[in-house]
């Protein structure tokens, strides 16, 4: 029996060290991540998102003469495995106040801001220092949030708003 309870906690340990590894090889907010070492399983579900063979759409405000680029585009723009397709669209409610704040001055210092009133992201992922948080919101709108390295300033733009 003792062998049996030493082989559980070792797996365990593993699991656990596995977990802090894959996140930090994502680059994740997260602290625990096995997408990594999940994705080499076998009858696995190809990862939702991921660029588009002819490359990602544009986000934000379409050109002139051209339809905007649909929130759910947004997150064809996003690297494999950065999409959580298990997070639901943010509540107009909440996404409001997104809005609401930034037109009354109040801007994000941290994306931490951004994701205490919005949750966790459809899309998180890292390029050149800058980090990436996408949210589809209900009734087809979007919100981006990037923030470079530690700066104490957040991008947000809103589409379809």
């Amino acid at each position: 029996m003792d062998d049996v309870l030493k082989g559980i906690i070792g797996l365990s340990v593993l699991v656990v060290l596995a977990g802090i590894v894959g996140a930090a090889i994502t680059g994740s907010e997260r602290a625990f991540d096995l997408k990594p070492f999940l994705s080499i399983l076998p009858n696995r579900p190809a990862p939702t998102g991921g660029p588009q063979p002819n490359g990602p759409p544009s986000v934000g405000a379409a050109p002139p003469g051209t339809a905007p680029t649909p929130p759910q585009d947004l997150l064809a723009t996003c690297p494999p495995n950065s999409v959580d397709p298990q997070v639901e669209a943010v509540p107009l409610a909440r996404a409001e106040q997104v809005r609401q704040r930034l037109a009354a001055g109040q801007p994000f210092t941290d994306l931490i801001e951004v994701q205490t009133l919005l949750g966790i992201p459809n899309c998180n992922y890292l390029s050149d220092r800058t980090r990436h948080y996408h949210y589809l919101v209900e009734t087809g709108k979007a919100i981006t949030a990037q923030q470079v390295g530690d700066r104490p300033e957040v991008t947000i733009t809103l589409i379809h708003f």
